[in-house]
C-alpha cells in the first residue's frame, strides 16, 4: 500500500496511497477497529474504485459526482480534491507526509502533489511533472494581499536533466467572495497571480479565508499539463 516519493531533491517520504486506512490501522481493538471501519466507511465508498483518474488513457467515475458532505466530515483524515483540467481526470486525495515544510498528497493510484501552505510546489506520476518549484515570494504576497515576485519552476527534460524556468509575477487582490464546498460555505479573498517571461504567461488563482489557508486554487503546472484545480474538502 506505500509509495515513496522524493520532493525537492531533499529526502523521501513515505506514505499510504488511500489514506483513510491510516486511522484504521491504528486502532487497539476488536471493537475500536470495528468503529474505525464505520467511521471511514463513507469515505471509502467516496474513493474506491478512482484508481488511474489522472490517467490519460483511463475514464472512471467523477468523484465530484459521488461527493457529499457528510462522507467529508467521516473521514478520519483530511480530503483534497484535484483534477487536471486538460485531461478532465478528478481525483481525491490524502497527506501522505511532510518534508521541509511541503505536505504531499497521494491519490489512489500513487500520483503525488506537493504543496507549501497550499501554493503547488511539485508533482509527481504525470508525466512531464513539475520537479520542485520556488514560492517563497508568492505565499508572502498573497498573505499581504499584493506584490511583485520570481517564482522558478524546474523541469526534467528528455535527457533527465534539469532545466529551469523563472517568471516575475504580479499578485493582487479582485474582492471578497463566498465559495461553497459541497454545502460548506467559506468566507474567503480572491487573489490572482499572473505571471510571465519571454516564452509563456499565466495566471493563478486562490481562494484564501482570514487564516491565509487556500481553500480552492487553479495553479499552473508546466506547459503539457497546463492548469490543475483543487479544493480543501475538509473543515
Amino acid at each position: 500500500m506505500g509509495a515513496v516519493l522524493e520532493m525537492n531533491g531533499a529526502g523521501k517520504l513515505t506514505g499510504l496511497l488511500v489514506g483513510l486506512f491510516v486511522a484504521v490501522s491504528g486502532c487497539s481493538s476488536t471493537k475500536d477497529k470495528a468503529q474505525a471501519d464505520a467511521d471511514a466507511a463513507p469515505l471509502f465508498q467516496m474513493v474506491k474504485g478512482f484508481t488511474g483518474l489522472f490517467k490519460k488513457s483511463v475514464r472512471p467515475a467523477d468523484p465530484r459526482k459521488l461527493i457529499t458532505r457528510e462522507a467529508i466530515d467521516a473521514s478520519p483524515v483530511k480530503v483534497l480534491l484535484a483534477g487536471i483540467e486538460v485531461r478532465n481526470a478528478y481525483a481525491t486525495l490524502s497527506p501522505a507526509g511532510e518534508n521541509a515544510g511541503v505536505i504531499t498528497w497521494i491519490a489512489g493510484d500513487g500520483i503525488g502533489l506537493g504543496f507549501r501552505q497550499g501554493v503547488l510546489v511539485s508533482t509527481r506520476g504525470l508525466g512531464p511533472d513539475l520537479m520542485a518549484a520556488s514560492v517563497s515570494g508568492t505565499i508572502r504576497a498573497l498573505h499581504n494581499g499584493q506584490g511583485e515576485v520570481v517564482r522558478i519552476h524546474d523541469y526534467l527534460d528528455g535527457e533527465n536533466q534539469i532545466q529551469r524556468s523563472s517568471f516575475r509575477c504580479g499578485i493582487q487582490a479582485i474582492g471578497t467572495e463566498v465559495i461553497e464546498i459541497y454545502g460548506l460555505q467559506v468566507s474567503t479573498r480572491h487573489l490572482i497571480e499572473s505571471c510571465n517571461n519571454q516564452e509563456i504567461s499565466f495566471k493563478n488563482h486562490y481562494w484564501l479565508s482570514s487564516g491565509n489557508k487556500i481553500w480552492q486554487s487553479r495553479q499552473w503546472i508546466g506547459r503539457d499539463l497546463e492548469y490543475a484545480f483543487m479544493q480543501q474538502l475538509s473543515r
